[in-house]
């Protein structure tokens, strides 16, 4: 994993301005790999049961919680 971190990773901490956006900042291949790859595999698995709503709010979902978590703040109705 340390060696994979100065190659990919490290460009989402380079971001200079420290807001909670910033979070979808990344390498291609981490937004691939890291964000994209792992939300489509709920879709993958619900298969022909998957529906163009639940992928939207799910996908929706995902981008809320990656925003709130790199915001820096502990909001009380989260888990």
């Amino acid at each position: 994993m340390k060696a994979v971190f100065p190659l990919f990773h490290k460009i989402h901490h380079e971001y200079s301005i420290t807001v909670s956006i910033s979070a979808e900042y990344a390498h291609p291949v981490e937004y691939l790999l890291g964000n994209i790859l792992p939300a489509s595999a709920g879709m993958a698995i619900l298969g022909k049961y998957a529906h163009l709503y639940t992928a939207m709010i799910f996908y929706v979902a995902r981008a809320v919680d990656s925003v709130e978590s790199h915001s820096g703040y502990n909001f009380s109705w989260v888990p």
